[in-house]
């Protein structure tokens, strides 16, 4: 399967930066933690609270639904999947959490990650061992940051 890089030109990022309040007053480099929200997505959030504050939150919600569909479509065009194979969640914590509950673990059963993953999946495979009996086994780190 070829792989596609994408890439900005120095006009998108400034656009990006401008239209992303957090970037005017220092560089942000915690993005896989906690992203900035760029205007688009402010605008959204804040103007679907006052909407829910002003007619309720289910109402909103069925008011929002046309776009939260379309928002599937195009992520779905996007990628090359259909809609009903996207899944949109709050976070990857979210994400992965729900992805590796779709397995059925069995005592015994292995997962192997790094001693680097992030600190959220390693608090579900503590879990994982408690409940199912599944080892964690973890790949030692090369110098240069991959995985032996």
């Amino acid at each position: 399967m070829p792989t596609r890089t994408l890439s900005a030109a120095p006009v998108e990022l400034d656009r990006w930066r401008r239209d992303t309040p957090g970037c005017r007053d220092r560089i942000h480099l915690n993005n896989a933690g906690a992203g900035l929200m760029p205007r688009p997505v402010l605008d959204a959030l804040t103007e679907h609270l006052a909407r829910e504050a002003a007619i309720g939150g289910y109402e909103a919600a069925d008011e929002a639904e046309s776009r939260v569909r379309e928002t599937y479509a195009l992520v779905a065009q996007l990628v090359g999947a259909a809609p009903r194979n996207i899944a949109l969640v709050e976070n990857a914590t979210v994400a992965f959490s729900q992805a590796l509950s779709a397995f059925d673990f069995r005592p015994g059963d292995r997962i192997v990650t790094t001693r680097t993953d992030y600190p959220s999946n390693q608090l579900m495979y503590l879990s994982l061992a408690q409940r199912a009996g599944v080892e964690t086994v973890r790949a030692d780190d090369l110098p240069d940051g991959g995985v032996d």
